[in-house]
């Protein structure tokens, strides 16, 4: 795992993380006390993995391997974890570029964590999300809203694999930008 900050189409690498188990509440408790404290005007948290619409766990080759409840992530967003009433740290975007995360199950665990949310309902192919394409994108649009970085993961996704169609796998490729705003 790294920790990044991305300034236009700048990616300043802070810390290399080594292997961490991001199946662990408290990995994810670590990076969104981390990100509440950056001094940012926008965050988004990206979720990188393996996913199957009620759980989120590492990849079997890594050397942790477990999986987390969707309801658990979302929980370490709370500004108190075991406290079900207490208030959220919220981002700008939650994104899970990982299989079938894209269910109303999963984004209902975020609405009060992020007004965006962008995931996949089928499998994703393994090069998942084109970084490269959705840095670039930032770093030509100074005023980048959340809305358009929703819009550009799931642009550059399709782009990707409709340029590169031999790295979809034979999968069907989707991906969704979702408001998880009731109102």
């Amino acid at each position: 795992a790294k920790w990044l900050r991305i300034t236009g189409s700048t990616v300043e690498e802070l810390e290399d993380l080594g292997e961490i188990d991001m199946a662990d509440p408290e990995t994810v408790r670590m990076f969104v006390e981390r990100l509440a404290a950056e001094q940012v005007d926008r965050r988004a948290a990206v979720f990188w993995d393996h996913g199957s619409s009620f759980t989120f766990g590492s990849d079997d080759s890594a050397p942790f391997s477990g999986a987390m409840k969707v309801d658990e992530i979302a929980a370490q967003f709370r500004v108190d974890p075991e406290d079900e009433t207490s208030g959220y740290e919220t981002v700008d975007l939650i994104g899970f570029d990982a299989c079938l995360m894209s269910s109303v199950e999963a984004l209902s665990e975020f609405t009060e964590v992020a007004p965006l949310f962008v995931a996949s309902a089928e499998l994703e192919p393994g090069d998942g999300w084109d970084y490269q394409g959705i840095f670039d994108f930032m770093g030509g649009k100074p005023d980048l809203t959340p809305a358009d970085l929703a819009g550009a993961v799931v642009e550059r996704y399709a782009d990707y694999y409709a340029n590169n169609p031999g790295r979809a796998g034979g999968l069907q490729v989707t991906q969704a930008a979702w408001s998880t705003e009731t109102d």
